[in-house]
């Protein structure tokens, strides 16, 4: 049996080659960092060949032929060597030319084309997200580059990182997970067609892991040695057509601490003797006039942010038995705010002391 070799285009043109070109292939392996093993790989492929023929017409009706199934971006390629089948599949067309010459006799061309292959990488270890609650676990495969930001929860660069009671202030800790969904479809060893339905299907999986977790805790992260609770602050897909593969970007938190945030502010009075002032402007002077040393004015301002609200309040009720000054008289206008939205507890405490607590400056 004879090597052949055809293209069809997806429009139905059929392109058959009567002299099979020069071949050349290329391998490059896909991966989102050095460290990760490749998740497919992208096969290029150089078709360099030469149309024979009597006149310059003959010549160029091949050309036109070979351009019309060419030119339309994607096409099954199909090529035997006479002995097997060396591919059979749709692939992307990338380039095609020719040579700037009259093409009496005979005229050559060049016709680069792609197309995807599944990579089965040897990974070092499974990464998982278990959906807090039940089904479905998410199992990232192949798995995605990871990265770790841990950042002190702190009001300001210089600002405390441990409560008034002596409670440690957790960090925010976010990673970042950067991975591709490849198509379970693709051939390990060939061109093949591809489902936008199958890539669909797998950003559906996704969405049913990632989203509607309420104010709770979202899940739990397995990344090899790694596991830890996390919520999902955002994920998404990046740019595509649902076709071959998908890039996907995820971005989870966690706290350090059962204490994530704190913000605390204690407004002292300024003490005084009561002066009486009375002003006398037809005698060029005023009388004034000191009674009694004042008492205090103390105003307190404590905001807690935790897991839920309730757990918010009983920290918050240590950092008030340790902030507030003891004795003294509370006064009205003091609150208490719970923040469903944030997780956090906030009060106000007004006291008045009848001897201050604290000298002015």
């Amino acid at each position: 049996m004879a090597a052949s070799m055809t293209l069809t285009s997806t429009n139905g043109g059929l392109f058959t080659f009567t002299d099979i070109p020069l071949i050349s292939r290329g391998v490059a392996y896909m991966r989102r960092h050095p460290s990760i093993p490749a998740d497919r790989k992208r096969i290029s492929v150089v078709l360099s060949g030469f149309f024979t023929g009597g006149t310059h017409a003959e010549i160029m009706d091949q050309y036109e032929a070979f351009k019309a199934v060419v030119s339309d971006s994607k096409a099954v390629w199909v090529y035997n060597d006479g002995v097997s089948e060396i591919a059979n599949g749709p692939v992307y067309i990338e380039s095609f030319s020719e040579p700037s010459s009259w093409k009496q006799y005979e005229g050559d061309y060049r016709l680069a084309l792609s197309y995807y292959e599944k990579q089965d990488g040897n990974h070092p270890f499974v990464v998982t997200f278990v959906k807090t609650g039940g089904s479905p676990t998410l199992t990232l495969d192949p798995i995605p580059v990871w990265s770790r930001v841990i950042k002190p929860n702190k009001v300001s660069t210089t600002g405390r990182t441990s409560t008034l009671s002596g409670a440690n202030i957790g960090s925010e800790v976010t990673i970042n997970l950067q991975g591709s969904i490849v198509d379970t479809s693709l051939s390990a060893a060939d061109p093949a067609a591809s489902s936008a339905n199958t890539i669909l299907a797998q950003q559906n999986t996704f969405e049913a892991a990632l989203e509607n977790f309420g104010a709770g805790v979202s899940g739990t992260l397995n990344y090899g040695p790694f596991s830890q609770t996390c919520y999902v602050e955002s994920f998404g897909f990046a740019p595509g057509a649902l076709q071959d593969y998908t890039d996907y970007n995820m971005v989870l938190k966690y706290y350090t601490e059962a204490v994530m945030k704190l913000s605390a502010k204690v407004r002292y009075g300024r003490i005084h003797n009561n002066p009486k002032i009375e002003e006398r402007p037809y005698c060029g002077d005023r009388r004034i006039t000191y009674g009694n040393v004042s008492g205090q004015e103390v105003s307190y301002s404590i905001q807690l942010w935790a897991d839920s609200v309730i757990n918010a309040r009983n920290l918050l009720a240590d950092e008030v038995s340790t902030l507030v000054a003891g004795g003294g008289i509370e006064l009205p206008g003091g609150s208490e705010l719970w923040n469903y939205d944030t997780a956090s507890v906030a009060v106000t405490i007004n006291k008045f002391h009848d001897a201050y607590i604290l000298a002015n400056l």
